[in-house]
């Protein structure tokens, strides 16, 4: 398949329809799980919010099924059972309120139910501190959009004030960081705030997709990747590889899966409520390339991008790095060779690894993040070695930490 075909509206939207037939196929599945399954509440809501956006990009037209779909996901998420729960699982509000604001985004108002959810905002996430920065931006986004207020701050403890570096960062706080950039650009209506600056989030965003290569979690992959279109970001070699792995990873298991999903192991059911964000995620990624007519650029460039190719080789397997080399081009490869080489090195926990991209020529931020790690392992190392000798004067048997291991 060539580059071009690769993001093609046509292979776009024949993605996107997959998923929307996924959804309708199952979605009984979400109309029949027992009352308090958090995973068919979870699938309801990714549903509306996949809808919502579709129908903003004129994406839904001509689509069969939609309104029975919708059908499903409203009747969940506004029956009795559910508005009972809200006393019980205060931990629904942030998606229930958005899931409201988008049902009625797409004229499906409902003022009977529209006030619980934003009620239980108006007393748990108003002035709150406590709650998780990411839900506090989703249930303001809600809020906003529902006329019920309009503040737009965001939380003194968000990672967005930050700049989390993926290898030191919990998995979850990687998805909270992009959903809380969903938020904050009113999915890629509005530019970013005064802050965080754009740089810095593009800066995360790409050392977070190079290090997810390496993880090995399609769904994480399309979180982020639609973070960075939401972003504004340009499409830098580490965007270019990720979409490349996302769509190589769809096409080998004709669905985007969480990492150790154990999709074999489960049920129907199961099976379809653990790839449902997932492929949600990836047809919004699809209907946004669509409509910001992405192209996919070519890096000038002769070079062989052979070590670049072992490095992801490593983590993904010599077929599908090959794959990925064609698609993004020498060049920008040979531009990728540092950044994967931390990432390997933190998979890994190889320090020699970790060591070696500061050589290999790039300044990027994962490089210089990488850089200032190693900084503080020969900080604890030294410590290490005068404590050992302070031991070793007194005859006592120090406790070894291995913190020196690699370290010259």
């Amino acid at each position: 398949m060539e580059n071009a075909d690769l993001v093609s509206p046509e292979f776009l939207a024949h993605r996107l329809r997959r998923v929307l037939r996924l959804l309708r196929t199952h979605a009984e599945h979400i109309r029949t799980a027992p009352v308090g399954d958090s995973r068919a509440d979870r699938a309801a809501c990714d549903t509306v919010l996949l809808c919502a956006k579709l129908s903003r990009n004129g994406h839904l037209e001509g689509e069969e099924g939609v309104d029975g779909l919708l059908d499903v996901a409203d009747a969940r998420l506004r029956s009795d059972a559910m508005v009972a729960s809200l006393v019980w699982r205060p931990g629904l509000v942030p998606c229930l309120a958005m899931a409201t604001t988008l049902l009625n985004e797409l004229g499906r108002g409902d003022p009977r139910f529209d006030v619980l959810p934003l009620a239980a905002w108006d007393t748990s996430f108003r002035e709150s501190a406590e709650r998780r920065p990411h839900e506090v931006l989703e249930a303001r986004w809600s809020a906003r959009h529902s006329g019920a207020g309009d503040d737009v701050r965001i939380p003194d403890t968000s990672l967005l004030l930050r700049k989390p570096f993926a290898p030191m960062t919990e998995a979850a706080d990687l998805g909270a960081y992009a959903r809380s950039l969903y938020c904050v650009t009113d999915f890629g209506r509005d530019p970013l705030p005064a802050k965080p600056l754009p740089r810095d989030v593009w800066d995360v965003l790409d050392a977070a997709v190079t290090w997810t290569l390496f993880t090995g979690d399609p769904e994480r992959l399309a979180e982020l990747l639609l973070a960075a279109v939401y972003a504004g970001m340009p499409p830098t070699p580490a965007f270019r590889a990720g979409l490349c792995a996302l769509m190589v990873a769809w096409d080998d298991r004709g669905f985007v899966a969480p990492r150790g999903a154990g999709h074999d192991e489960l049920d129907e059911t199961g099976r379809f409520f653990s790839i449902c964000r997932g492929n949600t995620l990836a047809a919004l990624l699809c209907s946004e390339l669509i409509v910001r007519e992405f192209h996919w650029p070519l890096m000038s460039g002769t070079d062989e991008g052979g070590e670049a190719e072992e490095l992801l080789a490593s983590a993904l397997g010599p077929d599908v790095a090959r794959r990925i080399a064609a698609h993004v081009g020498p060049a920008s490869m040979q531009a990728l060779e540092g950044d994967l080489r931390v990432a390997r090195g933190f998979a890994r926990r190889d320090i020699e690894d970790i060591s070696r991209s500061l050589r290999s020529g790039s300044a990027t931020w994962a490089i210089r993040c990488a850089a200032e790690w190693l900084a503080m392992v020969k900080s604890v190392a030294e410590v290490t070695r005068r404590t050992d000798h302070a031991f070793a004067a007194t005859g006592a048997q120090p406790a070894s930490t291995g913190c020196g291991a690699g370290i010259a």
